[in-house]
């Protein structure tokens, strides 16, 4: 997600990366809802805007939105919990 001229965002998100956006079902006890890309993603996307994870959540959804993208985001907190620390 390089910054261009006057600030604005480019984002580049392939087909692979919106297929791989869920976590695959498993037969485990608790399953999880969306794949390690999509965490990490998120996290980065944080480091990039120098955000907090709330509005980084936000900023994902209208990502998704303005690319027309059908994907649930996942929220602060799975961003907290599966990013460790």
């Amino acid at each position: 997600m390089p910054l261009g001229p006057a600030g604005s965002l480019t984002v580049w998100v392939t087909e692979e990366a919106v297929a791989a956006w869920h976590a695959p079902v498993t037969a485990g006890a608790r399953s999880t809802v969306y794949s390690d890309l999509a965490i990490e993603t998120g996290l980065a996307l944080r480091l990039v805007l120098h955000q907090p994870l709330r509005q980084t959540e936000g900023a994902l959804r209208s990502i998704a939105d303005l690319l027309g993208l059908e994907i649930r985001i996942p929220d602060h907190t799975t961003f907290s919990r599966r990013g460790g620390g």
